[in-house]
């Protein structure tokens, strides 16, 4: 395929995945265009059968279906190797697919290129996903934005945090892949970052579609491994944290009033880990209860109302000594 004839590139991160990698391959060579595109698919050192299987791919789909190998895994050195793998993408467009998430149309790529075609000032695409659990059995759990098809802007975006579009649900134009500020690069997520440079150099159209799924707490997921361990979680929300401020002086302040209300999840989130208190804030945000939920739901938006949650905590221990 000379590079002229490639319009999108997909581009999938693999590690110790040889339960799922086949089923998100086959979903990606049986997508039907009017327009060529190829698989690029990063594995990370995996220590089971996922490169052999990639290879077997390779080899049924040469030119199409092509596997990057390491001898070390990158991650764990400190390195994105997304962002490699998207420097050797063709196309015009770059979609994206973990290895153990996987898509449910066979035109969901048509239907993407044919809005961004139609629409060159829309710099990302993303859809509606379901859900399947590790044993690909389905889960009630949608990642369904709005009911009908609607543009978000970059504060919109900002906003929406970790609760971001999935990101198997994402296309994106390569011209603007190229060179990211710092605040992508700190960042220790790629997806969230990602979908804010796009919308700070455009817009994100949202189809109200099920065009992928997304595995929930698949074996090996990055998801898995940080929820499990709260000193990993702390240094996440760290980076955040981190990334948001660069993300505020990149922008010059443009959407302070966003960064902010993200910055105090984040630092909400770390003060309750660091009390030890974590386990409690899971429980009462998913049982929705009344009281400390919703006051740590509201917390969790509101800046404010994180100081605010410090100063009444620091006013009953104060009165508690006082008392003694």
């Amino acid at each position: 395929m000379s590079e002229k004839e490639i319009k999108v590139s997909i581009t999938s991160l693999a590690y110790n995945q040889e339960n799922y990698i086949a089923t998100a391959i086959e979903s990606f060579v049986s997508q039907i265009t009017d327009f060529e595109f190829e698989i690029l698919i990063n594995d990370d050192c995996s220590t089971d059968r996922t490169a052999e299987i990639i290879k077997e791919y390779e080899a049924r789909y040469p030119g199409k279906v092509i596997g990057v190998y390491h001898d070390e895994n990158q991650y764990s050195k400190g390195i994105k190797p997304g962002v490699a793998l998207r420097k050797m993408a063709r196309g015009e467009y770059i979609a994206f697919c973990e290895a153990d998430d996987y898509y449910t149309d066979p035109y969901k790529l048509q239907k993407q290129v044919d809005y961004m075609d139609a629409h060159p000032e829309c710099s990302i695409c993303t859809h509606a996903v379901t859900t399947v659990d590790s044993y690909g059995n389905p889960t009630p759990k949608l990642v369904r934005h709005n009911r009908g098809d609607r543009d978000y802007n970059a504060a919109e975006v900002i906003t929406l945090g970790e609760n971001n579009f999935a990101t198997n649900s994402m296309m994106i134009r390569k011209k603007f892949d190229e060179e990211y500020p710092e605040f992508y690069h700190k960042c220790p997520v790629g997806d969230y970052p990602m979908q804010v440079f796009m919308t700070m150099n455009g817009y994100l159209h949202y189809i109200d579609e099920f065009m992928s799924c997304y595995r929930v707490n698949a074996d090996a997921s990055w998801t898995n491994r940080i929820q499990s361990d709260d000193k990993k979680l702390l240094k996440m929300y760290g980076g955040m944290i981190e990334s948001l401020k660069l993300m505020d002086e990149y922008s010059k302040g443009k959407y302070k009033k966003e960064i902010e209300g993200r910055i105090g999840r984040y630092q909400l989130l770390s003060s309750l880990i660091s009390h030890n208190i974590f386990g409690v804030y899971k429980w009462t945000f998913k049982a929705d209860k009344k009281g400390l939920g919703k006051l740590i739901k509201l917390g969790c938006v509101v800046p404010t109302a994180y100081y605010l949650t410090r100063k009444v905590r620091t006013a009953i221990r104060r009165k508690k000594y006082k008392d003694k």
